[in-house]
């Protein structure tokens, strides 16, 4: 039992340590998005290129539970509404 606890701590860390990662890639790409001539469909396709594979980086190895899923979820959405519901600064 304890090593099932230890192992789903390390879990918890490697997602919130994916997350920040992500949310400085996000900010390192933000004036870019800012752009009101880049289309929805190029602001997706950074965040998928660009974004998506550092937060998902050996997410394969991870059995999560279902609020880190949602988690996971919530952080996804925060960056792709802000992403596109941007107004153009430019």
């Amino acid at each position: 039992m304890g090593t099932t606890s230890i192992y789903q701590n390390f879990i918890q860390e490697e997602i919130k340590s994916s997350l920040m990662s992500g949310n400085v890639c996000s900010q390192s790409v933000n004036y870019l998005l800012s752009f009101s001539f880049l289309s929805k469909n190029i602001k997706i396709k950074v965040y998928r290129t660009i974004i998506l594979p550092i937060v998902l980086y050996e997410c394969e190895t991870w059995s999560l539970k279902l609020s880190e899923e949602r988690r996971m979820g919530v952080s996804e959405n925060k960056v792709m509404g802000k992403y596109l519901s941007l107004k153009g600064t430019r």
